[in-house]
């Protein structure tokens, strides 16, 4: 899932972007993403993740087991542990304590672009 977070409104000219992005608001943030779906709030954080990463621990058909678990991983005890694996871009958007975490895997196959 691709995706675009700003504080300020993301309005304006969006026709030059190559999807028709949907607009959220998370946490006070404005969050494009280039589909409908909207990641869901996990103890009071979003996770919004390109590209995928797993918890070896979790069984593979346990979405939400797997969702938590990274979220907790990146927040709690990161770099992450042994038993945890993937390709990535991600960004857990705290609600609750007002923090953004933006993290990605060594290799950087799924970029991650921040400006200030």
């Amino acid at each position: 899932m691709k995706f675009i977070i700003s504080n300020k409104e993301l309005s304006g000219n969006l026709k030059d972007l190559p999807l028709e992005p949907v607009a959220h608001e998370i946490g006070g943030l404005q969050v494009l993403f280039e589909e409908e779906s909207v990641p869901e709030i996990i103890g009071g954080s979003f996770l919004l993740n390109d590209g995928y990463l797993r918890d070896l621990n979790k069984e593979a058909d346990d979405l939400k087991g797997q969702r938590s678990s990274v979220l907790k991983g990146i927040q709690e005890s990161w770099p992450l542990t042994e038993n945890f694996t993937g390709s990535f871009s991600a960004v857990v958007i705290d609600t609750v304590g007002q923090k953004i975490s933006l993290c990605t895997d060594q290799v950087g196959l799924y970029p991650l672009y921040y400006l200030i």
